[in-house]
């Protein structure tokens, strides 16, 4: 998770206290600016907190350069968080992490769906927002190699093309991190890159025996396609 700010949003509470309900052992990392790295809200959620300044690094420097919005720009932010993140999980050697959005509240236990996201995305799994942009609500990345091949697509599209050559090509007022992760999906990885949900779902009813956890449109979808599973409260 990320954050960056004169404040931590408040509803980090209710974040943290949701996840915690469902995954109590799961390590939570989170990067932020120092002065808030001792705040009490990660105490009482175990949530480890980390300088995000330790993990800039040139390649955050070049976005910000080509991007040109201002390197505290909301829409710059979002996007070179991923930067962060990249160098985060390089530095600690982490493999198969989640990564979502501040209020994202989670109900199941990712250790439930590990196995499925491991078998079904071998790089980037992120979630589809519409015909251009992706976005970061929930996100499986393999492995810091899968997160920097994104980002090195981010900077080498703005140095070749610029935000307004992308804008003026694509017909789009503004260049976001969510477009980004689209075009990224669509021309490099395909739809490998996207989450199917319906898929986990599929392979978690047919390979393994751990229960399911869906949400009732979810459960209306499965059954007028004819699937049964399995359901836990």
């Amino acid at each position: 998770m990320f954050h960056t700010g004169a404040e931590l949003p408040s509803f980090l509470e209710y974040a943290f206290r949701q996840f915690r309900l469902f995954n109590p052992d799961i390590n939570v990392y989170f990067l932020t600016d120092k002065k808030h790295m001792n705040n009490d809200v990660f105490k009482r959620y175990n949530v480890l907190s980390f300088d995000k300044d330790m993990f800039y690094s040139s390649q955050i420097r070049e976005f910000e350069l080509f991007y040109n919005y201002g390197k505290n720009d909301f829409w710059t932010v979002t996007a070179t968080r991923l930067i962060y993140i990249e160098n985060f999980m390089a530095d600690m050697n982490l493999t198969n992490v989640y990564h979502f959005e501040n209020d994202v509240l989670v109900y199941y236990n990712l250790a439930d769906h590990d196995r499925a996201f491991r078998h079904l995305y071998n790089s980037l799994a992120i979630t589809v927002g519409g015909e251009i942009v992706a976005m970061t609500g929930f996100m499986f990345i393999r492995n810091y190699e899968a997160l920097s091949n994104m980002t090195y697509y981010f900077i080498d599209i703005l140095r070749r093309f610029g935000v307004k050559g992308i804008c003026d090509s694509y017909h789009i007022p503004m260049v976001k991190e969510m477009f980004l992760m689209r075009q990224f999906g669509l021309k490099i990885f395909l739809p490998c890159h996207l989450v199917n949900f319906q898929k986990i779902l599929r392979y978690l009813i047919h390979y393994l025996t751990l229960p399911v956890m869906v949400n009732l449109s979810v459960e209306r979808n499965l059954k007028d396609r004819g699937l049964s599973r399995r359901i836990t409260t």
